[in-house]
């Protein structure tokens, strides 16, 4: 059985910031599971262990917004 089956399609408002999946995924299930949760930059750590990073949101931009009008200031 295949471990890509068995892992959900993460949301960005629930998706965790890594995961480890013991054995470690193969590259095909990697690519597999990187497609089923498009938007979603995936990295995996030469450990196996799977980082994930949702993409940015409002508060992420107002946040970065705050910090560019500051050095605009400045």
């Amino acid at each position: 059985m295949s471990t890509i089956s068995t892992l959900p399609r993460f949301e960005p408002h629930m998706l965790p910031r890594s995961l480890v999946i013991d054995p470690p995924m193969t590259d095909e299930e990697l690519e597999a599971f990187c497609a089923r949760n498009d938007g979603v930059q995936v990295e995996r750590t030469r450990e196996g262990v799977i980082r994930m990073n949702p993409p940015t949101g409002g508060e992420t931009s107002r946040a970065n917004l705050e910090i560019s009008s500051r050095l605009f200031i400045w």
